[in-house]
């Protein structure tokens, strides 16, 4: 069982859930062996994402996000907090976000506050 966390569970910022897919690619390894997946989004919040996957990442991995909603795609750079096997045996995410886009921020800042 995968459970490694980097911090504690408290949030700073609230979270609106909903399900969209992402695509996510490890941006702090060399390209040949980056790790990349596609996730659906759990939730979202003016700090950060936890979406599900099907394979672990490890704390610490800095990814590039592409969030796909129905507003808009939504580009970001973060890194993984903490990650831990779930009990259907997918895997969950939590990822700090460092960097959007300015053309994305209000995409993002709608997607935190209204999870749609």
């Amino acid at each position: 069982m995968v459970s490694t966390e980097r911090s504690s569970d408290l949030r700073r910022t609230p979270r609106s859930a909903y399900i969209h897919f992402a695509w996510f690619h490890r941006i702090d390894v060399a390209l040949e062996t980056a790790q990349q997946g596609i996730a659906h989004s759990c939730d979202i919040a003016d700090a950060g994402i936890g979406f599900v996957t099907t394979h672990p990442v490890p704390v610490g991995a800095r990814l590039f996000l592409i969030l796909v909603a129905p507003v808009g795609r939504v580009a970001a750079i973060g890194s993984v907090m903490n990650c831990r096997e779930e009990a259907d045996g997918f895997v969950r995410v939590g990822v700090a976000v460092e960097l959007i886009p300015p053309t994305d921020q209000s995409t993002w800042a709608n997607l935190a506050r209204s999870g749609q």
